[in-house]
């Protein structure tokens, strides 16, 4: 749903990233036909950790970091952790270089086995964000007689251009298990971001032998708020043989975006000999909008096991509504959406560590921006037919024996595919 603003997480505050390919919307409502990216935040343990790291690099690349876990008390009823990073460094690009600083607190209070409840928090400032600007495509893939681009060429304005960032969630992930059968969990976060970016940037290249390129500039101030709230009861229990490992949950995803932003002129310059002097004007913010997207979802999974055989059975009915406001013109738009979608996926187990499978699942994506014409964005749907193989660590060291052999499948299919006029990107997907 933002771009300038989107959400941004250094790796070391992490415990893992976990990939989920194709379309997956049973499990996160919304989601890209191409897949899932989920982000698991370091979460407090009674062992303890004590990790100071420092390292550099090139074009004088300098960070830090720090990572402190443990119990607060005897009986481990209260678990600490803080990560942070602190990290600058210049690029192959004159007048730019990154910066950034990254906190992420928690807490975790489990006063016995079956109840458990983490605090999750997270800081970040970006004063620096590297190269942010583009060049055109005659002096770059295309050669000129005249000249090319130098790989250290900036084609903005220097003490001009900036792009500042700053971004703060927090939320908690719960659990609590009524017996040896049933469990609830609840994840809720709340996240901001804000970024100012203000740019003079190349346009085209004039191609009359001068070497230099056109210019225009830029400013944008966005504002984001996300809510995001999901609730479910898993059971684990059997029905004569057969296994059932069951999720039953209902969510809420609440998105507020604000953009202000203004478009300006700025002068020629030469890039075989750039000339930085000529003052640039900051352009006037004369474009104001707003967006929301809501989105309910109730979900129930089923998986099964049976001997050898696990079978694999969702359900989703999402309602989403997306609105845009422009407040210069006055115009408002609204959609409502509404998704079912589902899942289904087969497996069976050999004794070898070999085990085939198929699967089908589907996805939907609501959009709450609008074209570069104001016409409203339709939501992607898609879905996905996989088969082949799954191999087990055992098998593949047996693999390295003998000759082994692998077969995957996967055929995605878009249903309805977004217009590909220019828009504001979807929301990067952040689960703690």
């Amino acid at each position: 749903m933002t771009y300038w603003s989107r959400p941004n997480y250094d790796t070391f505050l992490l415990d893992r990233v976990e990939v989920v390919k194709g379309p997956s919307s049973v499990t996160f409502g919304q989601a890209s036909p191409g897949g899932v990216i989920n982000l698991m935040s370091k979460r407090p343990t009674a062992e303890p950790i004590h990790q100071i790291f420092v390292s550099t690099g090139s074009h004088n690349l300098f960070e830090t970091g720090l990572d402190l876990s443990g119990a607060l008390d005897n009986d481990e009823h209260w678990l600490g952790r803080i990560t942070g990073t602190w990290s600058r460094n210049d690029t192959q690009v004159d007048y730019t270089k990154y910066k950034h600083y990254d906190i992420a607190p928690a807490l975790t209070w489990q006063p016995n086995d079956d109840t458990r409840l983490t605090l999750l928090g997270q800081f970040r400032k970006d004063p620096y964000t590297g190269f942010y600007n583009q060049l055109p495509l005659e002096g770059s893939l295309v050669k000129l007689a005249q000249g090319n681009f130098s790989d250290k060429f900036y084609g903005g304005q220097p003490g001009f251009d900036y792009y500042r960032r700053e971004q703060a969630s927090i939320g908690y992930d719960f659990m609590h298990k009524f017996d040896d059968v049933w469990s609830v969990h609840q994840n809720l976060r709340y996240l901001h971001t804000s970024s100012d970016y203000q740019m003079v940037y190349p346009t085209a290249t004039i191609t009359d032998g001068s070497a230099t390129v056109s210019r225009d500039s830029m400013r944008v101030i966005e504002s984001f708020n996300a809510f995001d709230v999901d609730t479910n009861l898993q059971g684990n229990l059997d029905t004569g043989a057969i296994n059932h490992a069951l999720t039953l949950g209902v969510d809420f995803v609440h998105d507020d975006l604000r953009q202000n932003s203004g478009y300006g002129s700025a002068s020629d310059i030469s890039y075989l000999n750039p000339d930085y002097s000529t003052p640039v004007e900051s352009p006037s913010i004369d474009y104001h909008s707003r967006s929301f997207m809501t989105q309910q979802g109730i979900y129930l999974q089923d998986s099964m096991k049976w001997n050898n055989w696990v079978l694999n059975l969702g359900g989703r009915y999402d309602k989403a509504q997306t609105r845009s406001q422009n407040w210069v013109s006055g115009t408002r738009t609204e959609l409502n959406d509404y998704a079912t979608t589902g899942r289904a996926g087969l497996l069976y187990h050999f004794d070898n560590g070999i085990a085939p499978y198929i699967s089908y699942g589907t996805s939907f994506q609501p959009q709450a921006g609008t074209s570069l014409a104001a016409i409203r964005l339709n939501r992607p749907k898609a879905n996905s037919r996989k088969s082949g193989l799954s191999i087990s660590q055992t098998a593949l060291m047996r693999c390295s024996v003998r000759p082994c052999m692998t077969c995957i499948g996967n055929v995605l299919t878009p249903i309805r595919i977004t217009p590909t006029t220019q828009y504001r990107p979807a929301k990067s997907v952040h689960r703690d």
